[in-house]
């Protein structure tokens, strides 16, 4: 998240009406170069982060403004923290895109792909799975 305190972050998923307390998250602040320094925000269960993911991904952009939150207008982004892998699994999948794929995501620490409405999600396993997509 790239806000600028830990009361900025209980008040953006407060305002998500996902029914956090702060006594439901852990958080911790990333060294950064930035004015705007990321945050990882550890929930203390699973359901909690699924909740505040699905509740984010229902509101759509978001930003300081619509969060109602003092300061300079700015996004504020919720992502999954993955492993260094699955990123580079994840970037390297949004490739697809450009070649008949229309929805790449992550859920859960797996990378998905899917052609269209209609089409079966495939799960992508490693950089040579979406190679041997690319070629067909």
């Amino acid at each position: 998240m790239g806000t600028q305190s830990k009361e900025e972050i209980v008040k953006v998923l407060k305002n998500l009406n996902s029914g956090l307390n702060e006594e439901d998250i852990k958080v911790r602040s990333i060294l950064s170069k930035s004015d705007m320094k990321p945050f990882i925000v550890t929930f203390n269960n699973k359901d909690t982060r699924d909740k505040v993911l699905l509740k984010r991904k229902d509101r759509g952009n978001l930003n300081s403004k619509n969060m109602h939150l003092e300061g300079v207008e700015r996004n504020i982004y919720i992502n999954e923290d993955l492993p260094i892998e699955v990123q580079k699994l994840f970037r390297k999948a949004r490739e697809l895109r450009g070649i008949g794929y229309k929805y790449v995501w992550v859920k859960n620490g797996l990378v998905f792909c899917r052609a269209g409405e209609s089409s079966k999600p495939v799960m992508l396993k490693n950089m040579e799975h979406v190679d041997q997509l690319k070629q067909e």
